[in-house]
């Protein structure tokens, strides 16, 4: 007897699929294993295929009752479903992989025989979000160096003014010299402090990569 054709497309489909998708049965035994789960998890189906989900996919128990908490509960999609959950798992080097978990638990004549779950990875997403906080703090960093530039520039070169003319007009012998060269030296310090702010407030950016910029650090 040939294959019935709706299961040959059903796995011509899972194959096909840019998703990982694990099927589990009532114990946690995985059943189904695509090729997205292969590359995803860099574990051959052959490895996967009858083992526990828990040491497969999540490497501990407590993040494999959490996600089952979930799919129990009515708090994303609904009671026996999982929509967008993220959930932490273990790839085959130990590896931490963030996913984006659906699942979906299977009934037959009303009685509960499984679970399906697709998911996909979230690290470029994560890294592209982490990226955009990191350019957001950089933004808020050099708006408040913008900030102390332009509050502290004119008063500046008023004590570079005065301590110049006050170190023109100490002469050499006097007891308070070494006390004004301190002040001047000082002053001049400050101003080259401020000038380095001033450089990264303002950079130049050079080209990285395809798309991207990157702040030219160079003097």
């Amino acid at each position: 007897m040939g294959q019935d054709p709706g299961q040959d497309m059903a796995r011509k489909l899972m194959d096909l699929c840019p998703s990982g998708i694990i099927g589990v049965d009532r114990q946690g035994r995985i059943n189904i294993f695509n090729p997205a789960a292969e590359r995803l998890t860099g574990r051959q189906a052959s490895q996967a295929l009858g083992q526990d989900v828990v040491s497969i996919i999540y490497g501990h128990a407590a993040e494999a009752r959490r996600i089952k908490k979930l799919l129990y509960s009515e708090e994303l999609g609904g009671r026996g479903r999982l929509e967008g959950a993220e959930a932490t798992g273990l790839n085959a080097q130990g590896q931490p992989l963030a996913i984006s978990l659906w699942a979906f638990i299977l009934y037959e004549q009303g009685a509960e025989v499984g679970s399906v779950g697709y998911f996909y990875d979230l690290s470029p997403q994560k890294r592209a979000e982490e990226a955009r906080l990191a350019q957001e703090k950089m933004k808020a960093i050099l708006e408040m160096a913008g900030a102390i530039l332009h509050h502290l520039s004119q008063p500046l070169q008023v004590l570079i003014g005065d301590a110049s003319l006050l170190l023109a007009e100490t002469p050499q012998e006097s007891p308070v010299r070494e006390s004004v060269e301190a002040i001047s030296q000082g002053v001049s310090e400050v101003g080259a402090v401020l000038d380095k702010i001033r450089r990264v407030s303002s950079p130049a950016t050079t080209a990285y990569g395809r798309q991207g910029r990157i702040v030219d650090l160079k003097d």
